[in-house]
């Protein structure tokens, strides 16, 4: 099988992802008054960013239970599933920044906020595939356990997203790299190195649970 099957995953992803962000905007506006739609407009690229790493994070985790078997009782090779996973999680993380940026085109009061730290958002996505990852993976080796290993990930993770769009999106007068005491710049390339070196060691745990891999009738 070719990587055609992944690349098809890896679609549905990152447009799942965006609709997910339309569907939390959509709930927002109907709750919002009028006298806030103003500002509406100018959060629209986090609904799109938060809505792309929930989506990743699940769909991560039932791609272990669902679609890796499916793909290997099909032909897929270990090495063509390995490159499958990460073209999932790296077209989210590479897209979802991008749609931002055709927002931010369209509206460059609303993106001038947000093209300094698109990078950022894109590693934290990046992140959040992987920890999907890490729930996968429990699933398929710890079965019930792992079922709920991959609820407390959920959870986690629900909340670490939580917590960095209250720091990134929500503050309108300090942001995250000022408690920090560091300037954006740094907070900025500390965030991206500590992302991409999880992601990079979680490459070599996925290579080597993908090399004793054996689909579960």
């Amino acid at each position: 099988m070719k990587l055609k099957f992944w690349f098809q995953r890896a679609l549905f992803t990152l447009f799942g992802g965006i609709g997910v962000g339309l569907l939390m905007m959509a709930v927002t506006v109907i709750q919002m008054t009028g006298e806030r739609m103003s500002s509406f407009w100018t959060r629209m690229p986090a609904f799109l960013l938060l809505g792309s790493g929930y989506f990743l994070l699940i769909m991560m985790m039932m791609t272990y239970k669902v679609q890796l078997p499916l793909a290997v009782s099909f032909g897929s090779t270990r090495k063509e599933s390995l490159l499958g996973l990460q073209l999932i999680k790296c077209l989210c993380a590479i897209g979802a920044p991008v749609f931002v940026l055709g927002y931010g085109l369209l509206f460059p009061e609303v993106g001038s906020a947000y093209f300094p730290l698109l990078p950022f958002y894109g590693a934290v996505i990046l992140l959040t595939g992987t920890v999907g990852s890490w729930g996968g993976m429990a699933y398929c080796r710890w079965g019930k356990l792992g079922a709920l290993i991959t609820v407390l990930v959920i959870a986690f993770a629900a909340m670490g997203l939580g917590i960095v769009s209250a720091l990134v999106f929500s503050m309108e007068n300090t942001h995250a790299w000022e408690i920090l005491s560091m300037s954006r710049t740094q907070f900025v390339v500390l965030g991206i190195s500590i992302c991409i070196g999880i992601y990079l060691l979680n490459i070599l745990l996925e290579a080597r649970v993908l090399r004793c891999y054996e689909v579960r009738m």
